[in-house]
């Protein structure tokens, strides 16, 4: 417990909850920094050009303006 000084181990119900906070965290940082990415790269139509040439340098295939998934 907070502010106590004694140390025991977590029960399995304290390590559930332990473990949910950490999947819902996780997940809503991963979430955060793709919508913030995607929202980047749709405001500056050059870095997607970039990424573009980058990808075609590696030999990358484009189906469609897209590049192949089985590709990337």
């Amino acid at each position: 417990m907070v502010g106590t000084t004694e140390q025991h181990p977590l029960t399995d119900e304290e390590i559930s909850n332990e473990l949910g906070s950490l999947l819902v965290g996780a997940t809503d940082t991963t979430v955060v920094v793709a919508v913030w990415m995607l929202w980047e790269l749709a405001r500056r139509p050059e870095w997607q050009e970039r990424i573009k040439e980058e990808l075609r340098a590696n030999n990358i295939d484009f189906a469609g303006g897209v590049p192949l998934y089985q590709q990337i």
